[in-house]
């Protein structure tokens, strides 16, 4: 099993961050012959994404080409920043967990920002591909309606 655990806080060492250690330490010794990633948005440098839809016209030119025309260089958004990791750990992954904090009723601009990067998928058939197990795990502190 591979799997791919995203911390979604900005904090490195905020209680996100220690959860998601947790469940990062908890897989290493109960599935020790599981690949694991954790993926830190604290450690991240991820644009925002610019609404440019130049990932539907990549994903339409690899749909049209086939993936042995495109060479290894390729990437499914022009923004050349730590996502291109996240696209590759995302597509190997069979399960991915999602640890956050809530910032003012939301997900944390880092986190934000992440997820609207995944417009490229999209473009794509991921949608009517067979689902894989994702887990959420959302922190607050409480007092936020």
């Amino acid at each position: 099993m591979n799997r791919l655990i995203i911390v979604g806080s900005p904090r490195t060492d905020g209680r996100s961050a220690h959860l998601a250690n947790m469940l990062f330490e908890t897989c290493i010794e109960e599935c020790p012959d599981d690949e694991l990633a954790l993926a830190p948005v604290s450690t991240l440098d991820v644009g925002g994404c610019t609404g440019c839809d130049a990932c539907r016209d990549n994903i339409a030119k690899l749909a049209e080409l086939g993936e042995e025309a495109i060479d290894d260089d390729f990437a499914p958004c022009v923004i050349d920043d730590d996502m291109q990791e996240i696209y590759e750990l995302i597509d190997s992954a069979d399960e991915i967990t999602v640890v956050s904090p809530v910032y003012f009723a939301g997900p944390p601009s880092q986190l934000k920002a992440l997820l609207d990067r995944l417009q490229p998928y999209y473009w794509t058939n991921a949608r009517v591909e067979e689902k894989r197990p994702a887990v959420l795990h959302v922190v607050g502190e409480g007092g936020d309606p």
